[in-house]
């Protein structure tokens, strides 16, 4: 079989890294960790920028650090399973200006397909963990519970939360209904042994990484724009 790249999203407390880690339990993928881990946690991201201006620059930045995610997996040996792809930041995008009442996205995917083109990018095959919101909402709130609380310059926060959460949602389920059959999609409530089933099944049915069309990003804006 074609060496694989399998990025996994989801919204957060949507059962995406517990997926993942069945999936490495048995298998013998190399693991990605989201950007947060790999560039050493929260602290070290820019703040939460409201205007369109600073939302660009902060985009270029995430951007930048998603290209050294993007060659650190690429250099890894055997297959490699991601823990959420350049995509995510594309859902936070479109979820920060919806909040803010900005046009970010159309700047952002405009970036995304530079970056796409001179393949400083690439898109992986891609596995959506869809669940529930309302159960997405209420764990975050225990989450929140169980921690200090808010990150300051996060989304995630008391003031947002719930427009975020519903936003990124949207986001997902245009992209995932935008890449069709080519994406596998699972609910985290089927459950851990029948969702790693559709995994292995899906990959043995897509052995070559399909060119991901960047027209696509343009279907995408239209769509979200509709929304």
């Amino acid at each position: 079989m074609t060496r694989l790249i399998i990025a996994v999203e989801g919204l957060s407390h949507s059962g995406k890294t517990t997926f993942i880690n069945h999936i490495i339990s048995k298998t013998n993928f190399n693991f990605v960790p989201e950007l947060i881990d790999f560039c050493g946690g929260p602290q070290n991201f820019p703040g939460l920028e409201t205007t369109l201006e600073g939302a660009a620059r902060n985009d270029l930045w995430f951007f930048e650090r998603e290209v050294e995610r993007c060659r650190y997996a690429t250099n890894l040996a055997g297959n490699v399973i991601a823990d959420r792809w350049f995509i995510s930041g594309t859902a936070y995008s479109h979820a920060r200006g919806r909040i803010f009442g900005n046009d970010i996205m159309r700047e952002h995917l405009s970036i995304a397909k530079d970056y796409l083109k001179d393949r400083r990018l690439y898109m992986p095959m891609m596995v959506y963990v869809d669940t529930d919101i309302e159960k997405i909402k209420k764990r975050s709130q225990i989450q929140r519970a169980l921690t200090a609380g808010d990150i300051p310059g996060c989304l995630m926060i008391k003031q947002y939360v719930d427009k975020f959460i519903s936003y990124q949602k949207i986001f997902y389920d245009v992209f995932f209904g935008i890449l069709g059959d080519s994406c596998l999609i699972v609910n985290s409530e089927t459950g851990l042994e029948k969702n790693y089933d559709a995994f292995n099944n899906w990959i043995y049915s897509h052995k070559l990484q399909r060119n991901f069309d960047i027209n696509l990003l343009d279907k995408l804006y239209d769509a979200l724009k509709s929304r």
